[in-house]
């Protein structure tokens, strides 16, 4: 019960946690390993957490490398969806999946370079939204 209570509190601390705090491995292997699915509003979050970070100056050479790799996990994940709906024809789900994708990653512009990603889901919405009016 004891660790229950340990591990719920450390859960919510670490919902707060920036790149470089002690808790943000916790809360990007663990809380989010917790929510499946959620990979478009995990890179949201991971967007928010560097321009946060670029603001205070803050933003180094490794928060920045460890927040794309992050970003780079959650949208190859992302991009699985889509070719899994792809795959099957629902290519209603996969535009949304991708058109989700290229919003959030366009809310990258200033802070990270994502454009590499950005060109990919750009793609993947292209296709499937043409898909969609055959």
């Amino acid at each position: 019960m004891l660790a229950a209570v340990i591990g719920g509190g450390t859960s919510i601390a670490a919902q707060s946690a920036l790149p470089g705090d002690a808790l943000w491995g916790f809360k990007v292997v663990i809380n989010e390993r917790l929510q499946p699915g959620n990979d478009i509003a995990a890179i949201q979050t991971r967007l928010q957490e560097a321009k946060e970070l670029s603001e205070q100056g803050k933003l180094n050479a490794k928060e920045r490398a460890d927040i794309l790799s992050n970003i780079d996990e959650h949208a190859a994940a992302v991009e699985k969806q889509i070719n899994n709906s792809r795959s099957i024809g629902d290519y209603t789900t996969a535009a949304a999946l991708a058109t989700n994708l290229q919003a959030a990653l366009a809310g990258a512009a200033g802070v990270l370079d994502v454009r590499t990603m950005l060109d990919v889901a750009s793609g993947l919405s292209a296709e499937a939204n043409a898909k969609l009016k055959q």
